[in-house]
């Protein structure tokens, strides 16, 4: 069972695959916090899973502290560069990184489904992974 449940003040509660790499190390916690829970939802809905998984919640919580997500098109090559963009900037592991509410975050997606170009910053291309072109339908895959 990976729900901790105490609520005693300063304790967790909640469930380790979306929270934040902040509250796996106890410091303090605001509406960044919950971006980064989204950017978790965001990331499963797209890819049918967490963007960390692991044996325990020990090893999920170390992973959301310390390894890197991977952007959902490493699990769906259909998704286009925005939408790793929106995502991963929402998992950013610093909170001054990560969009500064959710309303920014929406403003990022309605952007990018109305063809406009995101606040985000682009993801960085993996060396071994090449470049696809844009589909030329009008279909904005992703969100």
């Amino acid at each position: 069972e990976e729900r901790a449940t105490a609520t005693r003040a300063g304790t967790i509660k909640g469930k380790f695959a979306y929270m934040s790499p902040e509250q796996c190390v106890a410091k303090h916690v605001d509406r960044r916090t919950d971006v980064f829970a989204l950017g978790v939802v965001v990331h499963e809905l797209l890819t049918g899973r967490p963007p960390f998984v692991g044996d325990s919640p020990v090893s999920v919580a170390y992973q959301h502290v310390r390894e890197p997500a991977q952007p959902p098109s490493m699990h769906d090559q259909d998704l286009p560069p925005e939408v790793d963009a929106i995502v991963m900037k929402a998992l950013a592991k610093r909170v001054e990184d990560r969009y500064q509410s959710a309303a920014a975050m929406r403003n990022d997606i309605e952007r990018y489904l109305a063809g406009r170009p995101v606040h985000a910053p682009a993801v960085p291309v993996a060396p071994m992974t090449t470049m696809r072109a844009a589909p030329a339908s009008a279909r904005r895959p992703g969100f």
